[in-house]
This record gives C-alpha cells, sequence and structure tokens, in this order.
C-alpha cells in the first residue's frame, strides 16, 4: 500500500459526518498532456446510516481531500448500496 493510498483512505474517514472503513481496491497511473497522477478505486462501508451517507455522497466532488503532494481534481461516486459506496478519486501530483 503506499502513502497516497493511506493517505485517501484517512482523509476520506476524516472528511465523513460517520463513522467509516474505507479501502483502496485499486490504483493506476494517470497522465494527461499537463498533469500527472493517480486515479484511485475505494471501496467504502457506513455501516447502515444510509441518510446521512447519502447526503455525505452527493457532496463527494465538493470535499476538500488533505493529501500531502497531490490534490483532488474529481471524486465520483461509481457504485452504491446498503451502507456502502465505491468512489474513483482522481489525485493530480502537486508541483
Amino acid at each position: 500500500m503506499s502513502r497516497l493510498d493511506r493517505d485517501c483512505e484517512r482523509a476520506l474517514r476524516a472528511a465523513a459526518p460517520l463513522p467509516l472503513t474505507a479501502r483502496v481496491t485499486a490504483s493506476r497511473d494517470w497522465a494527461s498532456a499537463l498533469f500527472t497522477g493517480t486515479r484511485l478505486t475505494l471501496d467504502l462501508d457506513a455501516g447502515n446510516d444510509d441518510d446521512v451517507f447519502d447526503a455525505w455522497l452527493a457532496e463527494i466532488g465538493e470535499i476538500a481531500l488533505p493529501l500531502r503532494g497531490y490534490f483532488v481534481a474529481d471524486a465520483e461516486v461509481t457504485a452504491r448500496s446498503a451502507g456502502a459506496a465505491t468512489v474513483e478519486l482522481l489525485a493530480i501530483e502537486e508541483v
């Protein structure tokens, strides 16, 4: 597990308004003509407080997640079930 993986898991847990487990399930390098970074897939489990979890997930693209040496350029929910979700983050390296 990389430092970025650990930082993403920690940042999501800290930003969540309820107890949450977060686990990186995949990460891959990403690049454009101007930027480099990493696309991460995380599984989130919030137990069974769906109303609070839903409200938080609806805003996940707007949440500032502090990551050392990176900023989150994109965050989206890619799967959702009772008390759980899969989220993809695009973390861009700061230069």
